[in-house]
């Protein structure tokens, strides 16, 4: 979570945390429509993530929660989040629509590990600090830790 705070302070944005008990279904759902950007790490499947209690958040929530916003960049750091295209088009991402955004996540599972960690560090600082395009920021975390079982939705042939 930290990574992604530092790349939206970098970058400008004003944003909201959810740390610990704070990242509740209420809260994020509450907050869909607002923001140019998403970040989560939490439990996931297809169509559904996990908040930090017993919730559930699913692809539908997302959609009408988010009341036709469009965000930027959003990123699920949760298993499965791209093994379809339905977390992308919750969002209203969709590759091919012409629009500069890009949702990120993981085809199949992600681990709790250092090298995950530094996947998403290396990613955000890229695309922040260095104003890479999405693409070549997503292709240096690779090259860096070997994860390569993230996937995009969107344009990733953009930068901040």
């Amino acid at each position: 979570m930290s990574y992604a705070s530092d790349a939206w302070v970098e970058l400008g944005f004003s944003y909201q945390d959810y740390l610990g008990s704070s990242f509740t279904r209420s809260s994020f759902l509450a907050n869909c429509p607002y923001g140019n950007g998403v970040y989560a790490y939490t439990h996931g499947s297809t169509t559904a993530i996990s908040d930090n209690g017993s919730g559930t958040i699913t692809t539908s929530d997302v959609s009408v929660s988010r009341k036709g916003d469009w965000k930027r960049l959003v990123f699920l750091d949760a298993c499965n989040t791209t093994t379809s295209s339905e977390w992308a088009a919750a969002w209203g991402i969709r590759t091919g629509d012409g629009d500069l955004h890009a949702f990120i996540g993981w085809v199949g599972f992600s681990y709790d590990s250092p090298l995950y960690a530094d996947f998403t560090y290396c990613f955000f600082k890229n695309m922040s600090y260095y104003r890479y395009t999405i693409r070549r920021s997503l292709e240096l975390a690779k090259a860096v830790t070997g994860i390569s079982n993230y996937k995009y939705y969107g344009n990733a042939d953009w930068a901040y």
